[in-house]
């Protein structure tokens, strides 16, 4: 709890480094697998209030906070480490501290940040999508609301969820795969991990966080001014038994049976004694908070509430979930795509493994054009070595997609897209082939269908308006 604690007092001093954010909580992982690595935290009685104590004592005498900031250093010291070995045309100098610094190249951090723009502009058109849904289930009045509470951050929260079970159907995982492992579905899932992320969110992080820039001071005295202002018992860390954390989901309208609940907490709970670990170590941490955010200790739940909030996130979530379960039927978002655009005005199909054309996944004609995709449901990649392990499979898509070309014998004008449902790099050329966003191909066809949507006549069109990158034009030039 001291470990957490430190955490927590970290982030407060600057709630809006996002970036620090992130290393912080790859740090506190650290901690927690190398703590449950030696103790086998399961075997541990203790009561809640136990554990609020000891979070509380932690801030205060922040007895942790020198190891943290130990930890903390090894991850910026690994994540450089990484940027120098792979990442290209990176400058390394000494700066006027002593410290090592690292300066990445012009072209790699326009790179960079346009894909950081990509992500941005997709979450932004689900949330929208979800405000719509939202509105038009409202105009039913089909509308559900989390808890039965109608307050507009209440709404906004229902909004985003429909948005985040949208983004993750979208992808193609499936109540089947939840079953397969006697796993409650994905609507329970989803509105269970952003319905508490949520309400920690409004009720905890927020408004400490606005102490934290106003007062610039310590944590434990942003806790009690807190404590003061509000007159009631708050939660700095989210603390529950089990058995209550399901009778809570439960009153709230989500259902699902015991053992399908205690499956849960165990897949999206950090712990270093499970058989994804093998054994630990220190430069190759398979998982962190960021993937499970729940921590075992006896009968109780545990979560830093700033691990907790990033589940309020659209990429947290769906990120999560599609590295917790990695579904082996990647094929499913060919399907998804082919049936997205079956009345599109052209021929869209998902092609076997014995073709003319070599391997391609799925491909769009009429009687002039010819688009060959290869498709691929990655992952984010935040860091250098993610980034790099990547590189082979973009290298034999590229490859699988050049050969599809050489075998064409038509008169057709061949258009060559590597598809992929992570967002670095879309939108650039690598010689005659396009890396496209998959879910930009699903936003498309989503706003051509919708009365105010897009209009294009024929696949000749269309191909002009994806290889112009006019979806991310568009809704950037509107954020700006």
């Amino acid at each position: 709890m001291a470990v957490c604690a430190a955490f927590e007092a970290f982030i407060y001093k600057n709630p809006d480094d996002k970036l620090r954010w992130h290393y912080a909580v790859e740090s506190l992982s650290l901690l927690i697998a190398f703590i449950q690595d030696k103790y086998n935290l399961l075997t541990i009685e203790v009561d809640e209030m136990a554990l609020h104590q000891a979070y509380l004592e932690g801030a205060i005498k922040l007895k942790c906070e020198a190891v943290f900031n130990e930890v903390y250093d090894y991850v910026l010291l690994k994540e450089k480490t990484h940027r120098y070995v792979y990442e290209p045309n990176v400058n390394v100098f000494i700066d006027n501290n002593d410290a090592l610094q690292l300066h990445g190249s012009d072209a790699f951090n326009k790179q960079w940040k346009y894909d950081e723009h990509r992500y941005t502009v997709n979450e932004g058109l689900y949330y929208r999508f979800g405000e719509h849904l939202t509105d038009a289930l409202k105009g039913a009045d089909k509308i559900k609301y989390i808890n039965d509470n109608k307050d507009q951050n209440n709404q906004l929260g229902n909004a985003r969820q429909y948005a985040i079970k949208q983004a993750i159907y979208d992808l193609g995982i499936s109540n089947e795969d939840l079953k397969n492992n006697k796993l409650p579905d994905l609507n329970f899932i989803i509105s269970f991990l952003h319905g508490i992320a949520w309400r920690k969110l409004e009720t905890s992080e927020k408004p400490l966080h606005e102490i934290a820039r106003a007062r610039k001071n310590d944590y434990a005295k942003g806790i009690a001014e807190l404590l003061n202002k509000e007159k009631k018992a708050l939660e700095f860390i989210f603390v529950s038994d089990k058995n209550i954390l399901h009778d809570a989901a439960k009153a709230s309208g989500l259902n699902c049976k015991k053992e399908e609940f205690d499956e849960l907490m165990n897949v999206f709970s950090l712990n270093s004694q499970s058989e994804i670990f093998n054994l630990f170590n220190l430069f190759n941490l398979p998982v962190s908070l960021w993937k499970k955010p729940f921590i075992q200790i006896g009968e109780h739940i545990i979560s830093p509430i700033s691990v907790l909030t990033g589940f309020t996130g659209l990429y947290t979530i769906s990120e999560s979930i599609l590295k917790t379960f990695r579904p082996q039927d990647g094929k499913r978002i060919e399907g998804i795509l082919k049936d997205t655009y079956e009345n599109a005005g052209w021929k869209t199909s998902v092609l076997n493994d014995n073709q003319e054309y070599g391997d391609v996944d799925v491909m769009m004609e009429d009687d002039e054009n010819i688009v060959f995709m290869q498709l691929k449901r990655t992952t984010q990649k935040t860091n250098m070595l993610e980034l790099n392990n990547q590189l082979p499979q973009d290298i034999k898509a590229l490859k699988q997609l050049t050969e599809a070309k050489a075998g064409n014998m038509t008169h057709k004008k061949v258009h060559l897209w590597y598809v992929t449902t992570a967002f670095e790099k879309v939108g650039t050329w690598e010689k005659e082939i396009y890396r496209v966003s998959y879910q930009d191909l699903i936003h498309v066809k989503r706003l051509l269908d919708s009365e105010a949507g897009l209009r294009f006549n024929n696949l000749n069109d269309f191909i002009e308006m994806i290889e112009s990158d006019f979806l991310y034009k568009d809704a950037m030039q509107s954020i700006s």
